[in-house]
């Protein structure tokens, strides 16, 4: 029993590392190759122009910011949205990202947790945020 366990336990392993790695290579290189944001200003017609695309008519603010250590969205209180994009997230890859969190609803969903984010709102977000693909 022990034993089936352990191997169990590796073979989960193996799995869950395999599935990080592939998000991991589906992100990089868009965000590596991404076009930079220089100014809260361009930021704000990179936001307007890629809501558009999205067909998106949220209340969403975004921010440059170097406050956090990654890039997060957030809905507040009131049922607007913000975007904060850290400095590793300086980019249009990373704005894509995680205004497709929020377009699509994903943090409207009470129900969300660690396995629906990281099993199926992430891997959508790092196909928008890549190739544009909406699912």
């Amino acid at each position: 029993m022990i034993d089936s366990v352990k191997r169990l336990g590796k073979i989960a392993l193996i799995v869950s590392g395999t599935y990080c790695c592939s998000l991991l290579c589906l992100e990089l290189p868009s965000v590596i190759l991404s076009q930079g944001i220089e100014s809260q200003s361009q930021l704000e017609e990179l936001l307007a122009k890629e809501k558009k695309k999205l067909n998106c008519d949220k209340n969403i603010k975004a921010k440059l910011t170097f406050d956090y250590n990654n890039p997060i969205s957030i809905k507040n209180e009131d049922g607007s949205y913000e975007i904060f994009l850290s400095e590793f997230g300086h980019n249009v890859s990373t704005l894509r990202h995680e205004l497709y969190h929020i377009a699509d609803g994903h943090l409207d969903n009470p129900n969300r947790n660690w396995i629906s984010y990281f099993f199926w709102y992430e891997p959508q977000a790092a196909l928008y945020e890549s190739f544009g693909l909406k699912l």
